[in-house]
């Protein structure tokens, strides 16, 4: 059956229990079901012999750029430890480093985009770390400065300090009882054009995190950007994050919903 939640996955299930999900990007597709079902083995060929296919992994893959290990415990890790050092820092003259204020030019824009978005792309994948900080700097790329430029460098320095980060998807007990989680934050009024800031981190954990026990969480998505709405003041603006957060957990719990 087609997920309500998500046009692109379908989840196959015995006697209303999940007991495999497809998922689709573009041409690439993701197969997860437990080997020990026999009929899930068995629908799985059948899709496999069905179309024509470049490769077949598991285990260790790298899908849509990014690096998915499974570990021994269950657990995968999700990493692009090689995409920063692919990505190429602007090198202005020492003369035009010195001019912090001047206004650059728009031949000089275009590579500040490239750099901006390529950190982008990488922060969306597995690098939730930078999402807020390529954020502000892809607002100011219209108005920037020889000094942003210093400042894009920098970041890409700093990601490429960490490339060996990678996100962990835990492995939980199926009897584990587990919640979903989001944490929200905002600065108010911190873009040049007097618009705010939203963050947002959405997880998986145990329900024993609403005691207050530390618990492993899983990564399930994460966002920064500017609060569409004009915000007064920095507790309008955490408000309006909280809000935007709700949103984003509301989708996130309804999918989990459906595989449930």
């Amino acid at each position: 059956m087609k997920s309500w939640s998500d046009p692109c996955c379908w989840l196959w299930k015995q006697k209303g229990v999940l007991r495999g999900i497809i998922a689709g990007h573009v041409d690439d597709f993701l197969f997860c079901g437990n080997p020990k079902y026999p009929e899930w083995l068995a629908l799985e060929k059948r899709i496999q012999t069905r179309f024509t296919w470049g490769e077949l992994v598991e285990g260790k893959f790298t899908q849509c750029g990014v690096r998915i290990e499974k570990q021994d415990d269950g657990s995968y890790h999700l990493s692009q430890q090689q995409y920063p050092d692919k990505v190429s820092e602007i090198c202005p003259s020492a003369g035009r480093r010195k001019q912090t204020k001047e206004e650059i030019t728009e031949r000089e824009k275009t590579p500040l985009r490239g750099l901006l978005g390529a950190l982008s792309w990488y922060g969306q994948q597995c690098a939730p770390h930078l999402s807020a900080s390529v954020g502000l700097m892809l607002s100011e790329v219209t108005e920037s400065t020889a000094e942003t430029i210093v400042r894009a460098n920098k970041l890409l320095f700093e990601s490429k300090q960490r490339k060996d980060h990678k996100l962990i998807i835990h492995a939980f007990d199926p009897q584990e009882k587990l919640g979903m989680y989001y944490w929200a934050d905002a600065a108010g009024q911190n873009r040049r054009d007097g618009s705010s800031t939203q963050g947002i981190f959405i997880g998986v954990a145990p329900e024993r995190l609403f005691e207050g026990h530390v618990e492993k969480v899983s990564p399930i998505g994460w966002h920064s950007s500017k609060i569409d709405r004009v915000s007064r003041s920095p507790g309008a603006a955490e408000a309006r994050s909280v809000i935007s957060g709700e949103d984003y957990l509301f989708h996130a719990r309804y999918q989990f919903g459906e595989f449930l």
